[in-house]
């Protein structure tokens, strides 16, 4: 097994270049309405489908693995998205915070999920907006069905992964979510949307 964490190290804090490539990546991907480009590579839009599989699965260490060490997963808070660095945002990860999520859930001492949340994703226009032989830029529309203690939420958004090639194949450099009702309370998102 290939030690991300060890090679997230190497690739060390999030820092301004990071976090600027993350808001480029985003500011040309948010407003894409074009036509989609045939890859000829079935393992794109599968990375995709396999990430929305491994978390209604509750396979937290299969979806991590999909993250490249470098990765970023962000979910803006706000309406009108800006910079992580100066607002909030529902969640914005690099790969130690999101190792560091799922050992906490696989504590069995995250309250806010005991009992887990149960999920269902409805994935929809998994398209590529541009690909090379090394990046892969992927829009889809996603619906989470999530139920908790009795209670059924609903979260509905349009996500952006920029995917990388890597020894491992394709993996997930960013996961940018932006949820329809983003500015307002979301509730309990303890588990990974």
């Amino acid at each position: 097994m290939v030690d991300h964490l060890a090679e997230q190290a190497a690739v060390g804090p999030l820092d301004d270049t990071r976090y600027d490539d993350v808001l480029a990546f985003f500011g040309v991907n948010v407003n894409w309405s074009g036509a989609a480009v045939a890859t000829g590579d079935p393992g794109i839009a599968d990375v995709v489908r396999r990430e929305a599989r491994a978390l209604d699965a509750r396979d937290y260490e299969g979806w991590l693995a999909l993250f490249s060490p470098g990765c970023v997963y962000w979910v803006p808070r706000n309406d009108e998205v800006g910079d992580p660095r100066l607002e909030p945002s529902v969640h914005f990860d690099d790969y130690r915070r999101l190792a560091d999520r799922v050992a906490l859930i696989r504590t069995g001492h995250l309250h806010a999920q005991t009992p887990p949340s149960r999920t269902s994703r409805v994935l929809s226009e998994v398209e590529c907006r541009q690909a090379t032989a090394d990046l892969a830029d992927v829009h889809s529309s996603l619906i989470v069905h999530e139920q908790r203690r009795g209670r059924s939420q609903v979260y509905a958004g349009r996500q952006f992964h920029r995917l990388e090639r890597t020894g491992q194949g394709w993996q997930i450099r960013y996961r940018v979510l932006l949820l329809v009702d983003r500015d307002v309370s979301q509730g309990n998102t303890t588990f990974i949307l």
